[in-house]
């Protein structure tokens, strides 16, 4: 059938070893050793298959860590009937404080059309306990693309961040499908801006279903679908990041949109609670759904 197969003693291997176009399949559940990593490089287009089996592994350093960074071109699925297949990590001890910890970053091309991403730590908060299952991240005049077909992202803290650290970098995130979700503390998606005053991001939702359930903390900051977060760069304009015409926003709470710098100093609760509609770049359609936006309290 000219498709020639190779086996290969790790993960890692595969990676280095697959040609553009080719694909890697995951043949059985894989635990990895602590702080073990993978990395699809720069210049690489490949495709990920889990296979419905599971890739797990962990991190006890308190720094910035990804457990799978993409440099390339990179396709995950799940093949399997089931829809089993899944690349999990968390971090140990599970109350440490960390300066940022990934299951998924993206550097470059990402396209997820099934299984699921999660970042597992059950507990979360405080300091720098930043946990994240996806994370899109652009410098240096990187232009970064996820597309989110299908599958499940989901996390205690925060499943998805997007990140931009100057002026000259841009950061697209599409959701077409699939499921987004914050079970502990969180948003589920927060736009995190270093060092621009006019981020580039560009968060295109036309489908999927995006649920906050935030089972610790149902006062914390940040209980919207998506958290815009200056850090560095106080009054960022977030104005025109947003282009919403399709998906599903299940939340407590009714905030769709929150920006960090329209929050009260003394108290972390956002002013308003119908979402900052004001940040929407709508088309002539309107935006679907918007009204499902359910209150769980």
């Amino acid at each position: 059938d000219g498709v020639t197969t190779n086996g290969y003693a790790t993960l890692q291997a595969a990676f280095d070893a697959a040609g553009n176009g080719e694909m890697v399949v995951l043949l059985v559940d894989v635990t990895s050793a602590m702080n073990e990593a993978f990395t699809v490089a720069k210049g690489k287009s490949i495709t990920f298959d889990l296979n419905g089996k599971v890739l797990s592994g962990g991190n006890n350093k308190a720094t910035s860590f990804a457990y799978l960074t993409n440099n390339g071109m990179l396709t995950l699925k799940d093949s399997s009937a089931e829809g089993t297949g899944k690349i999990t990590s968390k971090t140990y001890p599970d109350t440490g404080n960390f300066a940022g910890f990934h299951t998924v970053l993206n550097k470059g091309v990402f396209v997820m059309e099934s299984g699921t991403i999660e970042e597992a730590s059950e507990k979360v908060g405080g300091g720098n306990n930043l946990k994240w299952a996806f994370r899109n991240e652009a410098s240096q005049g990187q232009t970064v693309v996820a597309t989110i077909r299908g599958g499940t992202i989901v996390a205690n803290y925060n499943a998805v961040s997007d990140y931009v650290y100057d002026d000259s970098s841009d950061c697209t995130l599409n959701v077409e499908g699939g499921v987004i979700k914050s079970t502990g503390r969180f948003s589920v998606v927060t736009l995190q801006n270093a060092g621009s005053s006019k981020p580039k991001f560009h968060i295109n939702v036309s489908g999927g279903e995006f649920i906050v359930e935030n089972k610790i903390n149902k006062n914390a900051d940040g209980n919207a679908i998506f958290y815009c977060d200056d850090q560095t760069n106080a009054g960022a304009d977030f104005t025109g990041c947003f282009k919403i015409t399709g998906g599903k926003f299940n939340t407590f709470k009714k905030e769709l949109i929150v920006d960090y710098d329209t929050m009260s100093p003394s108290s972390p609760a956002p002013t308003h609670d119908t979402g900052y509609i004001d940040f929407l770049q709508l088309d002539s359609g309107g935006v679907a759904d918007i009204t499902r936006i359910e209150n769980h309290n």
